[in-house]
C-alpha cells in the first residue's frame, strides 16, 4: 500500500512535544489517539512507506535516537543505537530500505543516511553548512 493512500485510509498524524498522537480523518468520525506516554521526548514521527510501522525520534533512554513502532502505537523499539544524538525528522527512502536523519556523532550536526539492511551509515552533508531536514530522495537519487 502506497504511504499516502496508507495516511488517508488510517488518518493522519499530530505530532505534540510530549508524545506521538494518531487521528483519524473527520470525515471517519475519528477521534485523536495517544501512541506514546509525555515526558518521554517522542517527536517528529513518519510512516514507513508501506505502512507497516512509525518511525520516530525519542529520548527515552537519555539521548536523542531513532525508534519505530507498530501503526497503533505497540511495540515500540529503538531502531538502532548509537552513542551519539540522533534526531530531527527520520525521512524513511521510497522502498523503506534506508534512513536519512540528523545526528551530531561527528560533534557537528550532520545528515546521514542508514542503510537499514547493512547497518551502515554515511554522511551526506556538509558539516559546515547546516542541513534543516534530511530527505531520502536527494539521498538515494
Amino acid at each position: 500500500m502506497r504511504r499516502r493512500e496508507f495516511v488517508t485510509s488510517l488518518g493522519v498524524l499530530v505530532l505534540e512535544t510530549a508524545a506521538v498522537y494518531a487521528a483519524a480523518p473527520t470525515t471517519l468520525g475519528g477521534r485523536l489517539r495517544r501512541l506514546t506516554a509525555p515526558g518521554t521526548g517522542d517527536n517528529r514521527a513518519t510512516y514507513l512507506p508501506d505502512g507497516t510501522a512509525l518511525l520516530f525520534a525519542s529520548r527515552r533512554t537519555g539521548r536523542s535516537q531513532i525508534w519505530t513502532m507498530d501503526p497503533d502505537g505497540g511495540d515500540p523499539r529503538r531502531l538502532y543505537e548509537s552513542a551519539a544524538n540522533d534526531y530531527g525528522r527520520v525521512a524513511p527512502s521510497p522502498d523503506g530500505t534506508r534512513l536519512s536523519f540528523s545526528s551530531d556523532r561527528s560533534g557537528q550536526n550532520v545528515v546521514y543516511v542508514l542503510d537499514t539492511r547493512r547497518g551502515t551509515i554515511t554522511p551526506i552533508s556538509d558539516p559546515m553548512a547546516w542541513s534543516f531536514g534530511p530527505s531520502c530522495r536527494r539521498a538515494t537519487g
